[in-house]
């Protein structure tokens, strides 16, 4: 037997008030009995006798009223003392995040987690069905398996790199629910209860009972490098300098200085003293042309995942960039401003690697290898112009008169972060031409505002939606036009992709380079991503190398070392570009959920303390029914039995 609502038991401490009532009714008084009333207190004792009698029959009523009460309030219930029950469906939400991989004590939290999965998989009966949501994997398919397929997933599971979505994972679960045969449904999340995996608000089908596991150990302080930073996002260029800013945290961690150490192509470059929440810069070595691998690193701790935080970055040659037609104002400065800088070169339309141009204004053909950055007029009689040209390009996107935005932010899931918070007044409608599928990389109001893709000869494109003056959008007087036309010039217009000095969040999908063949990750396995598929297994933080070619067959096994940026390995012809892939600073912060604030996100949600609890939650149906209503009815025929016998001693005390 077990209770739902057990502090309700406390309230059976009320039942000492009717036994509290009795004592001080009684009266202890000295009696004299003279000779000629013998005879009356004999029978006075024995009438005294019987209303003692009713008393104690009283008050024992009015305790056991009080008692059934009490145990009514605390929702009590039968066990049956085996794993017997109804046919059950349950989700079960593993939180293997990267905080999963916290070790407290000598245990690490997700074996802690995962032994409590394993304990209620032991209760689970032959019809019950089971699904395996991985908070922490959210590209897994989670599919319906028997409970002894479910314990063997479970003992696979290792903690990931990624951020875990705790909302998003229990909203999965409350889908997959929504669908299974089984009448019985319950939702089981196995986790760390991370704040800063929460969303500001979740919507779950109340129906459909959240078990909750909490754990009260305290947790050991954490040390990480949250951030890296090369160049300010943009890709070094050859003999210029290179800049490296570094951030430590999590920021309310209250410790002091924290040693970190930066490291390229394996040697240690400088060690930065850093308080927590803060950067700081140093400047590494210029190098030659090509890739350069790093990281920076602080003293091992409780949680090892954010200790090292990877970079890579490719040094380029300045970039030929040359114009046609009047681009305007501010993407000419924008393009001195660069040129100054030495990361861009002035060259003629002919031998250009990045030409933008205005409108139609394009007379000649563009080299094989160059990227166009194609801007829309200002006028909107100049489209049907404009859409002659792209037509002649190969370029199967037309514009037209209509305008969008009204004052929309830009989006998207591959924006790039130049673009992130411009505001657009005004915009063309863009719609694809035969049957074009080239991806969006930003879009206003659910319309493309920016998209790229290659034109009949294989050149990159990157249309934009709108003009560039400050009628149109936010852009050309904010302080993100040169980063964007740095962007376009250094990362977008490279055939490689650009060289990713800005790292990848794990758990993330990562597009693939328009050329790549394959993704070899940190572990050494290799993926094939042709046709420009995005790798979706982002949980391991490293170094992910996009491959011109799938390695030989016969040599699947080939060390990744070989094939580091700046290594001699013979793989190292067919790597097309690296990303390096980090983990989000949000998991570095450990603070745990309030109780009050889980309560707000699941107001229905049965919290267990420790895995005893936990075990005497789960599967509730198996316990059979509930007792309070039996208790009600009980302590409802005592109240009447109370009111009876109350009358009747009245009426016997006062005769």
């Amino acid at each position: 037997m077990g209770a739902l609502n057990p502090l309700f038991l406390l309230l059976g401490l009320a039942a000492a008030v009717p036994i509290l009532l009795h004592l001080l009714h009684r009266r202890d008084a000295r009696t004299y009995t003279f000779p000629a009333l013998r005879y009356l207190v004999r029978t006075e004792r024995d009438r005294s006798r019987r209303i003692r009698t009713s008393q104690l029959l009283l008050m024992t009523v009015r305790v056991a009223v009080v008692i059934l009460l009490a145990a009514a309030g605390s929702r009590l219930f039968l066990s049956s003392g085996t794993s017997r029950h109804p046919p059950t469906a349950v989700a079960l939400v593993v939180d293997n995040s990267l905080s999963s991989g916290l070790v407290v004590g000598e245990e690490r939290t997700l074996d802690r987690l995962a032994a409590v999965g394993q304990a209620t998989l032991d209760r689970a009966g032959d019809d019950d069905v089971f699904w395996i949501i991985r908070a922490g994997e959210p590209w897994l398919a989670a599919t319906p398996m028997s409970a002894g397929e479910a314990r063997q997933e479970l003992s696979g599971i290792r903690p990931s790199d990624a951020r875990g979505d705790l909302g998003a994972s229990l909203e999965r679960a409350g889908a997959l629910l929504a669908e299974a045969v089984p009448p019985l449904r319950e939702i089981h999340l196995l986790s760390d209860l991370q704040a800063s995996g929460w969303p500001e608000e979740l919507s779950l089908d109340e129906s459909i009972p959240v078990l909750v596991l909490r754990t009260a150990d305290s947790l050991p302080p954490n040390l990480a490098v949250t951030s890296t930073l090369v160049g300010g996002g943009l890709s070094p260029v050859v003999g210029g300098r290179v800049e490296l800013a570094v951030e430590a945290g999590p920021a309310a961690s209250d410790a002091s200085e924290i040693s970190v150490r930066v490291a390229t192509r394996g040697r240690v470059r400088g060690v930065l003293s850093l308080l927590p929440g803060t950067s700081g810069r140093l400047e590494l070595p210029a190098a030659d042309e090509g890739w350069t691998s790093g990281y920076a690193e602080t003293g091992p701790d409780a949680l090892r995942a954010d200790d090292r935080r990877h970079f890579v970055y490719r040094t380029y040659p300045p970039v030929s960039v040359a114009t046609a037609g009047d681009v305007g104002i501010f993407v000419t400065e924008a393009l001195a401003v660069l040129a100054s800088g030495g990361r861009t070169r002035p060259s003629a339309p002919a031998t250009a690697r990045v030409l933008v141009s205005e409108g139609a204004a394009l007379a000649q053909e563009p080299e094989a290898d160059a990227a166009l950055l194609l801007l829309p007029p200002a006028d909107p009689d100049m489209l049907p112009a404009l859409n002659r040209r792209l037509s002649e390009l190969g370029i199967p996107w037309r514009l037209s008169g209509g305008t969008a935005g009204g004052g929309a932010t830009l989006s998207g899931v591959r924006l790039p972060p130049p673009l992130q918070g411009v505001r657009v007044d005004r915009a063309y409608e863009m719609r694809p031409e035969g049957g074009a599928t080239a991806g969006a990389l930003a879009t206003v109001a659910g319309s493309p505002w920016a998209v790229e893709g290659l034109d009949d000869r294989g050149r990159r494109y990157l249309l934009l939606g709108s003009s560039m003056d400050e009628s149109s959008t936010s852009l050309p007087v904010s302080a993100r036009m040169v980063p964007f036309v740095a962007w376009i010039t250094s990362e977008w217009a490279r055939r490689d992709g650009g060289a990713g000095t800005v790292g990848h969040q794990a758990g993330r999908p990562l597009p693939a380079p328009p050329d790549a063949r394959a993704a070899r990750l940190p572990s050494g396995r290799v993926l094939a991503v042709g046709g420009g598929r995005t790798v979706t297994e982002t949980g391991e933080a490293g170094l992910y190398a996009f491959l011109t070619r799938e390695p030989e067959p016969a040599n699947p096994t080939e060390e990744l070392a070989g094939v580091q940026p700046g290594g001699n390995g013979a793989a190292q012809d067919s790597v097309l570009s690296w990303v390096a892939v980090v983990s989000d600073p949000r998991e570095s912060d450990l603070a745990p959920l309030s109780n009050d604030r889980l309560r707000e996100l699941i107001p229905e949600a049965r919290l267990a303390e420790n895995p005893e609890e936990w075990l005497d939650m789960v599967f509730q149906v198996g316990r059979g029914p509930e007792l309070w209503r039996v208790l009600l009815a009980a302590a409802f025929v005592l109240l009447i039995v109370e009111g009876v016998m109350a009358r009747s001693g009245s009426r016997e005390g006062g005769g």
